[in-house]
């Protein structure tokens, strides 16, 4: 089984590639922002010109196309640009191709309130529109029209998708962890009666990343994230074979928590943990990370916002799981801007690449 965590920025794009009775299995998970599929940037010599390039993204699509194999699975985690924006700006080009995907897991606004409609007394029950929203370059009405076309290719496994349920699907299982259904319910109160915040924050410098893994141990204070589009993030077990895999999407580390403790599970013995969030040290907290036995942690960003990875959930990380290998997408640029040379002196552990994990 091959895992390709995609360069795609800060956000997520995870391709997962197998084959189940021979026949090739490829599942994407997210699909970065709008760059990850195609960008504009000025060239590094004058005149300067502006030119297109391919993100990776396009070029996965493309490299599928040519081994004339499709993505079976497209899981989009929660409705943030850094997730959703790559397939959307796809979908808007000349050359999208809906049989290159054979099948979507979304849990859209209008699939929450269908769901609580029918299943759940709560004060949830309305409906909502793209003109509810003033801005178009947020991430909820991006949630709309990814909505509208996946239902109008026919490409949408129209079902919630909710922490507890099992699918077998490829040659797979998967355990859902995370949505809860409260999760989804606060999405919806967000999605109708909020106007969701711009996706772009500044980027100031990082002053956890001039201490060391012991200096930032030694001052840890647990926070929790907040936000209910994170809170919406689906999040699994996927289990292939004899190899089980946990991608915590953007999810919260207390829904993680709380679904290990009502499905009695005390550790979760997993191959490899793609990391929530980015590395946020509000989403990996210490008492889940001494739930986790693995080796293998995987973190997809390139620094450029929000400040992530946060150095003290890498610190965690380290102290928690001895000899770990940390495993970053944008390596050759994080590397030696975050650990200093006594980190390593202090601690045993690997950074490696995440070109083409095999597990």
């Amino acid at each position: 089984m091959k895992i390709n965590v995609l360069k795609v920025h800060n956000g997520d794009c995870i391709h997962i590639s197998y084959k189940d009775n021979g026949r090739p299995i490829n599942i994407v998970i997210d699909s970065g922002s709008r760059k990850a599929y195609q960008e504009e940037v000025k060239e590094k010599r004058p005149p300067r010109k502006i030119i297109i390039v391919d993100g990776e993204f396009k070029k996965l699509i493309k490299k599928l196309k040519d081994k004339s194999e499709i993505i079976n699975l497209l899981i989009i985690t929660h409705v943030d640009d850094d997730h959703i924006g790559g397939v959307l700006k796809w979908m808007e080009s000349q050359t999208f191709d809906s049989s290159m995907i054979e099948k979507v897991w979304f849990n859209s606004g209008q699939l929450i309130n269908e769901y609580f409609n029918k299943n759940l007394e709560n004060d949830n029950k309305q409906s909502f529109t793209l003109d509810d929203f003033d801005s178009v370059k947020t991430s909820i009405p991006d949630g709309i029209s990814f909505e509208d076309k996946i239902e109008e290719y026919e490409i949408w496994d129209r079902k919630i998708i909710k922490a507890d349920d099992i699918y077998k699907e490829f040659g797979a299982k998967f355990l859902i962890l995370s949505p809860t259904e409260r999760n989804l319910a606060r999405l919806l109160t967000k999605w109708k009666k909020e106007k969701p915040i711009s996706i772009k924050t500044s980027t100031s410098e990082n002053l956890e990343y001039k201490k060391t893994l012991k200096e930032l141990l030694a001052e840890d204070k647990n926070l929790s994230d907040s936000s209910k589009h994170n809170g919406s993030s689906i999040a699994f077990i996927l289990e292939i074979e004899d190899k089980k895999l946990l991608f915590l999407g953007d999810c919260l580390h207390q829904t993680i928590l709380k679904r290990m403790e009502k499905l009695k599970i005390d550790s979760l013995q997993v191959d490899m943990v793609k990391i929530s969030h980015h590395g946020s040290k509000n989403n990996t907290s210490n008492r889940l990370l001494e739930k986790i036995d693995c080796n293998k942690y995987v973190i997809s960003t390139d620094g450029n916002n929000h400040n992530h990875p946060n150095k003290v959930t890498l610190a965690r990380i380290i102290k928690n799981n001895s000899n770990c290998e940390i495993y970053l997408n944008y390596k050759d640029d994080l590397e030696n801007k975050i650990f200093q040379p006594q980190d390593y002196k202090d601690f045993q552990f690997s950074i490696l690449d995440t070109d083409e994990l095999i597990i």
